[in-house]
C-alpha cells in the first residue's frame, strides 16, 4: 500500500505522477487503462439506448431468416440429388466421346440397361421400355439441319432427351415437389456463382504466391480468399453459412433486448457502465 500512499501524496502536492509505479506498473500505463475503461463505460451507455421491443423483433426476424435459409439448404440438396439422378439416367441413353478437333460428340446407347438407375423406384422392364422409347425418339425426324453420322446425337436431340428424363423423374416426385424439375433446369444454367467463386479462388492462389514471396500475413489473406470462394461456389455451404450467421445475430439481438427490458432501473449493463466509469475515472485522475 506504500505505493498507493506515495502516489496519492504526490498527486495532492501537485507533483507529476507519470513516473511513479502502482503494483509494479508505471502510472502512464494505468492512465491509459483508465481512459480505455471510460471509453467502455460510454459504449455501455450507448448500448443502453436502443428500444428493447425493436431489438427482440429484430432478433425474431433474424431467427426466422435462419430457418428460411436452412429450409432453402434442404431444398437445394433435393435439387442436386435429382440432378445426379438425371445424369445417371442420361448415362444409360447417351455417351459423350471426346473429339479434340471438333469438340465432344454425343452418341446414343442402344444396349438396354442391366439395372434401374439408383434413385428410381420402378421395375426393370418399365425402365427398359423407357430406354427403348428414348432411343426410338432419337431416331425420329427433326429439323436441326446437321449431318448426322450413325448413332450421333445432335444438341436438339440431346435437349429433347433431357426433357424426357426430367418427365420420368417428375413421376417419381410427390405432387408438391414436381416444381423442382423447373428449378433443376435453372440450376443447370446458373454459372454466375461458379465463375465468381473461381475468380475468388484464383485471387486466393495469387495471394498465396505473394505470401511465399513477401511473408505470412499474405498467406492468411490467401486462406480467407479460398474459404470465401468455397462458400460462393457451393450453394449448400453458402446457405448454411447464412443460416448460422442469422441465427447468431438473432441470439445476440434477442439477448440484448431481454437485457435492456428488465424492470429494475439499474440492470446489468448499467451496473457494468457504473463500475467501468468509477474505476477508469479514478485511474485516469491519479495518472494526470
Amino acid at each position: 500500500m506504500s505505493g498507493l500512499y506515495d502516489l496519492i501524496a504526490a498527486w495532492f502536492t501537485g507533483k507529476p505522477t507519470g513516473t511513479l509505479e502502482l503494483f509494479g506498473l508505471k502510472m502512464a500505463i494505468w492512465g491509459r487503462a483508465g481512459k480505455s475503461l471510460l471509453y467502455l463505460a460510454g459504449l455501455a451507455i450507448l448500448l443502453d439506448l436502443p428500444d428493447p421491443t425493436n431489438l427482440r423483433n429484430l432478433g425474431k426476424a433474424s431467427q426466422d431468416r435462419a430457418r428460411l435459409k436452412l429450409d432453402q439448404s434442404g431444398h437445394k440438396r433435393k435439387i442436386h440429388r435429382w440432378l445426379e439422378l438425371q445424369t445417371t439416367i442420361l448415362a444409360d441413353i447417351v455417351v459423350t466421346v471426346p473429339a479434340p478437333k471438333v469438340g465432344p460428340r454425343v452418341f446414343k446407347i442402344e444396349t438396354p440397361p442391366k439395372a434401374v438407375s439408383a434413385g428410381l423406384t420402378m421395375p426393370l422392364t418399365d425402365y427398359r421400355d423407357f430406354h427403348r422409347e428414348a432411343i426410338t425418339a432419337l431416331s425420329a425426324p427433326h429439323d436441326c439441319g446437321e449431318q448426322h453420322s450413325k448413332g450421333r446425337v445432335c444438341p436438339q436431340q440431346y435437349e429433347a432427351t433431357v426433357n424426357r428424363v426430367n418427365r420420368l423423374i417428375a413421376t417419381q416426385l410427390p405432387e408438391h415437389e414436381r416444381h423442382l424439375i423447373q428449378e433443376m433446369k435453372a440450376a443447370q444454367n446458373n454459372f454466375g456463382a461458379g465463375f465468381l467463386g473461381l475468380a475468388v479462388l484464383l485471387a486466393g492462389a495469387i495471394t498465396a504466391f505473394a505470401a511465399l514471396k513477401w511473408g505470412t500475413p499474405w498467406l492468411l489473406v490467401a486462406y480467407l480468399a479460398i474459404g470465401v470462394s468455397l462458400i460462393i461456389v457451393n450453394p449448400k455451404l453458402r446457405l448454411l453459412t447464412a443460416a448460422l450467421g442469422y441465427r447468431a445475430l438473432g441470439a445476440v439481438q434477442q439477448g440484448w433486448g431481454g437485457l435492456l427490458d428488465q424492470t429494475r432501473p439499474l440492470h446489468v449493463l448499467r451496473k457494468v457502465a457504473a463500475v467501468l466509469f468509477l474505476v477508469g475515472g479514478l485511474l485516469d485522475l491519479l495518472a494526470s
